[in-house]
């Protein structure tokens, strides 16, 4: 597709790559602005990823040269929304495109074609069905169009060399922690933990494409308590255990973990991309295990990553994990240098669409609250545009309402600034939280409790690249 385009008196080209020459151009301005690494990930995303076509890659193209001048893409992915404590298990998938990969010229910066793509983008991508635009992008930069952070992305826990506290100036640490108990080196608990999992003689062996249903069953069980987490079907799986391996940044060394001929878990590690360490990016213990072998199986495989790290010369081991993790918990127990986290930013393209695909969540939740059978209606007025919610007791109803116009100076009736609903519905803040930070959020008593009762705080973690 191609579409002549005039910018700031430049008469330029849209344009969606017809052949693998123009894709081309897009990964040489793609290289030029991000560095070689990014070929390998252009070149792996373009063809071999499930349900990607050449129309999810964007540019604007000089039309003399043939130049890409700006360029971004999208990454179609899912992600899992559920209620794991209602009383009536519900849990929906929503397509979430991934604005990915966004790169302009150095000498066409300043003529806005980085926003005139994400708009572009949007549009599509709303009218595809994707409900959630999601980013890993920079900090700040994407809440001009309207991004805010919703989930947890890059977890950084640290372990110093032999799974001991990483030494260091503990003023660059966000939280920092101290061994518990017995557990720092030589202490007691952790010799007996180390001594229960050398006693469980687990073999381990690498991953390859025929066991990508074990992989599935072990990661989505992994995910079991999570409200928000990673979706992968057999093709992403087919992927990731192929043509993904091609480009360091989705190439992830996975081994399974047997105690005798029962598979008990796998481990998945990678150098980390946020520094000179070596990580433990994705790991699954067998949920029917008894607490202490789970356990023991936790600490064999922070015991094979550690040796790992050795092999590779990396400075530190780092957990990046969701926090509820055993093996979070248990790097912690260890004197995890709790150094960062990172998340992921998000949009919600259509707030009706989206409530009326999560509905099943919304109405299990609210029906293990104080709203069960009883009514109530409540419109967000989000500054020139409004939700509205019905809910009969026993069913919820999402539709756009009227918006109040609001006069300058004053605040509407359950005023809620539109970019800050994607952290409120995705669990990450709530009416109050949001309430502290802007002064434009002013929802209270009995709207305050039913939307707290829809949209509460969430354990949630997406997995780097889903």
């Amino acid at each position: 597709m191609k579409t002549s385009i005039d910018v700031k008196g430049r008469s330029l080209v849209f344009s969606t790559p017809e052949n693998d020459a123009e894709f081309d151009r897009i990964v040489e301005l793609n290289e030029a602005v991000h560095g070689s690494g990014v070929r390998d990930l252009c070149r792996t995303l373009y063809g071999p990823y499930p349900l990607m076509s050449r129309d999810d890659w964007y540019a604007v193209i000089e039309p003399d040269t043939g130049r890409a001048l700006s360029t971004l893409c999208r990454i179609p992915t899912t992600w899992t929304y559920r209620a794991p404590g209602a009383a009536v298990a519900a849990s929906v998938d929503v397509p979430a495109a991934e604005l990915s990969i966004v790169a302009t010229a150095e000498d066409a910066r300043g003529l806005g074609l980085s926003s005139l793509l994400i708009r572009r983008y949007e549009a599509d991508s709303a009218r595809l069905g994707f409900t959630l635009s999601t980013i890993e992008g920079i900090p700040y930069f994407y809440r001009r169009f309207g991004y805010e952070y919703v989930a947890p992305l890059c977890v950084q826990l640290r372990l110093g060399p032999g799974l001991s506290p990483r030494e260091g100036n503990e003023r660059d640490s966000w939280r920092p922690s101290a061994p518990a108990r017995g557990m720092e080196p030589g202490g007691k608990a952790r010799l007996a933990l180390a001594a229960e999992a050398s006693a469980l003689g687990l073999s381990l062996r690498e991953a390859g494409p025929a066991d990508a249903p074990a992989l599935s069953r072990l990661f989505d069980a992994s995910n079991l308590g999570l409200g928000i987490c990673a979706r992968r079907d057999g093709p992403l799986w087919d992927y990731l255990l192929g043509p993904g391996l091609a480009s360091p940044e989705t190439a992830l060394r996975r081994l399974l973990a047997y105690r005798g001929d029962r598979l008990v878990g796998y481990l998945g590690v990678c150098a980390d991309g946020f520094g000179p360490g070596w990580t433990v990016l994705e790991a699954s213990v067998d949920p029917a295990l008894a607490d202490g072998e789970r356990r023991a199986v936790a600490y064999a495989f922070l015991a094979e990553a550690e040796k790992e790290r050795a092999a590779v010369g990396a400075a530190h081991l780092v957990v990046s994990l969701s926090r509820s993790h055993e093996l979070s918990a248990l790097a912690l127990a260890l004197g995890a240098d709790d150094r960062q986290e990172y998340g992921w930013q998000a949009k919600v393209l259509d707030p009706v669409a989206f409530c009326r695909l999560a509905a099943p969540v919304l109405e299990a939740r609210l029906a293990a609250s104080a709203w069960n059978g009883s009514a109530y209606a409540l419109t967000l007025d989000m500054y020139g545009t409004a939700l509205r919610f019905d809910w009969d007791g026993s069913r919820l109803a999402a539709e756009n309402g009227s918006a109040s116009g609001t006069v300058p100076g004053h605040a509407p009736e359950c005023g809620f600034p539109p970019e800050l609903f994607a952290p409120l519905a995705l669990g990450y803040r709530s009416v109050a939280d949001l309430r502290r930070l802007r002064h434009d959020v002013s929802i209270y008593g009995e709207a305050e409790a039913f939307l707290d009762a829809l949209f509460p705080p969430t354990d949630a973690y997406v997995h780097q690249f889903i």
